[in-house]
């Protein structure tokens, strides 16, 4: 029998919502070159979803991500903050996704820091790019799915 053929009332769903730590969670399950698929909203009030790459993931579960400024994403999210951003993991057979407020962050000591040479094929100007911009997202709710079992934790005021 396949899933598509089992009567609902025979699948098992596990949810739990637990007191976790969502900085800890973020930072055990999202890493540094990791490829997350970032959505925003456009103007339309669409979803608009692509490809970034992480470049870091800091102490207090920050994710950053390196851009131009302008671009259609941070125009969308200079208009509504709230994103999404979602991971596969192939080594841990575990999806994620979290819901974030942006920041668009123009630190230069962090552009140069999170700043590798394979980033040149979408940023070919490298650190020279006047419009190279960090996007800095902090998590605020986060969802972990390992198997049949779903956690989610979400960031206490």
């Amino acid at each position: 029998m396949s899933i598509c053929e089992t009567p609902r009332s025979t699948i098992q769903y596990l949810a739990e919502e637990l007191p976790i730590d969502i900085v800890n969670a973020v930072r055990h399950a999202v890493h540094e070159d990791d490829i997350g698929m970032l959505t925003t909203v456009d103007a339309r009030g669409f979803l608009h979803t692509r490809p970034m790459l992480v470049r870091l993931v800091d102490e207090n579960g920050m994710i950053c991500f390196l851009s131009n400024d302008p671009s259609l994403k941070t125009s969308e999210i200079r208009k509504n903050p709230q994103v999404s951003l979602s991971f596969q993991s192939m080594h841990e057979r575990g999806m994620c996704a979290l819901s974030a407020s942006a920041r668009i962050s123009r630190d230069h000591h962090l552009i140069q820091q999170l700043w590798k040479e394979e980033l040149r094929e979408w940023i070919p100007q490298g650190l020279d790019d006047q419009n190279l911009v960090v996007l800095e997202l902090t998590p605020e709710l986060f969802d972990l799915w390992t198997g049949p079992l779903h956690t989610v934790a979400s960031r206490v005021p």
